[in-house]
């Protein structure tokens, strides 16, 4: 926790309520949860009785946790942030349809229409396993072939998004 500063307390926070979530899906107690991490730094539960997927994430003192049973997911949370070069990053990363979005919007808006389609794109990201700083604006379908994304309003100055294979899930 000393290497987080300022945002130590919150991370621990977010974790230990991530513990206790898992826990009550599974019927368990929070304290005997294992995780292991995977290549890329991603917790996973390392037993199960059945399949349950998470994605956390967690910026400043705020934290998203999704859950799906038996399907992947993927959550990702920014605080709207002015130190970001949104039309450099939106070349580079986003997709031709966040691109031409961001070009439409409004100049007032446009810092907040970057963040709502880098979420669903960390989301998808995150959903797929692949790392962050891919280069791949459109993730590769699963298996499935459907990912549904959605935007959440959590908070003032923030954006989110889950991500989740198949349709018929709700929030």
């Amino acid at each position: 926790a000393a290497r987080l500063g300022a945002n130590a307390e919150a991370w621990v926070a977010s974790h230990g309520a991530l513990r206790m979530i898992l826990g009550g899906y599974l019927n368990v107690a929070a304290n005997t949860l294992r995780f292991t991490v995977d290549a890329l730094g991603t917790p996973r539960l390392a037993e199960q009785r059945r399949v349950l997927e998470f994605s956390l994430s967690h910026t400043d003192s705020l934290a998203l946790l999704a859950v799906a049973s038996d399907r992947a997911v993927g959550a990702d949370l920014e605080r709207v942030r002015d130190d970001v070069d949104v039309e450099a990053v939106t070349r580079e990363f986003l997709s031709p349809g966040d691109s031409a979005a961001m070009s439409v919007a409004p100049a007032d808006q446009r810092r907040a229409v970057f963040f709502a389609a880098w979420t669903r794109r960390e989301a998808r990201l995150k959903l797929h396993g692949q790392p962050l700083d891919s280069a791949a604006a459109e993730p590769p379908l699963p298996a499935c072939g459907l990912v549904v994304t959605r935007a959440l309003d959590v908070a003032p100055g923030f954006a989110a998004a889950i991500a989740a294979e198949g349709s018929g899930w709700r929030i």
